[in-house]
Order: structure tokens, then C-alpha cells, then sequence
């Protein structure tokens, strides 16, 4: 299902979270946030940061549209770009295997809706 209208997404999306098991009649159903592919390449790029994050026991949630929220010494920083995470990683004396880099752009983005062709 895709919903039209943003705020009925997230109603749904947060409906879902506060339901601790589903309705009898359904059983197994599952809902994901529908993500385009761009924002999924821009969040890839942060994978780095992410895994640091993890590693160290640190929490963190995406915020819109692709940048990362990190709760860290009772306050949320905000990292707008994996170069960003990178920085703010060092202040935090945090230790990545790899340099972070950002990765290619994203690309072009694709109309999410198309015209339908005339009836004859």
C-alpha cells in the first residue's frame, strides 16, 4: 500500500509501533516506511558513521530527510553529511576503520507519479 497523503503514512507508521502484537485475523502482516532510492543511497553513504555509532553503544534515528540524529552526553546532535558525522566522531575521540567519505551523488530524482495516456 502506498499512501497519498503524508500525515496518513505516519499515522500509520506510528499506529503500528504502539500495537504490540498484530489483530488475530493478521497475523504475520509487517510495515515498512516507503523510502525512495535516493534517500536510501544518501542514508548508505552514512554507513560508516552508523556502524561507529553501533560499536560504541551509541543511539541514533534518521531524521528527515537523510540527516542523522545521535543521542549522545544527554543531548542530540545533528549530522547533516557523512564528512560532518566524520568531524564530530573525532570530538567524540571515536575511532573509524575507514575514512568516511561521501559517496556519489545521488543521482536525479524520479517523478514518484506519471500521467496517464489519453483514452482514444
Amino acid at each position: 500500500m502506498r499512501a497519498h497523503y503524508y500525515h496518513i503514512k505516519e499515522h500509520i507508521l506510528r499506529g503500528s509501533k504502539m500495537r504490540a502484537t498484530p489483530p488475530p485475523d493478521y497475523p504475520t502482516i509487517k510495515i515498512y516506511a516507503d523510502l525512495s532510492a535516493v534517500t536510501l543511497r544518501k542514508r548508505k553513504a552514512f554507513h560508516k558513521i552508523t556502524a561507529t555509532l553501533r560499536t560504541h553503544g551509541i543511539k541514533y534515528k534518521w531524521g528527515f530527510p537523510t540527516k542523522l540524529l545521535v543521542a549522545k552526553d544527554g543531548g542530540i546532535t545533528t549530522l547533516a553529511n557523512p564528512d560532518d558525522g566524520a568531524k564530530q566522531l573525532q570530538v567524540w575521540n571515536l575511532q573509524v576503520t575507514q575514512t568516511v567519505s561521501t559517496a556519489k551523488p545521488a543521482g536525479k530524482l524520479t517523478a514518484e507519479w506519471n500521467k496517464a495516456a489519453k483514452k482514444h
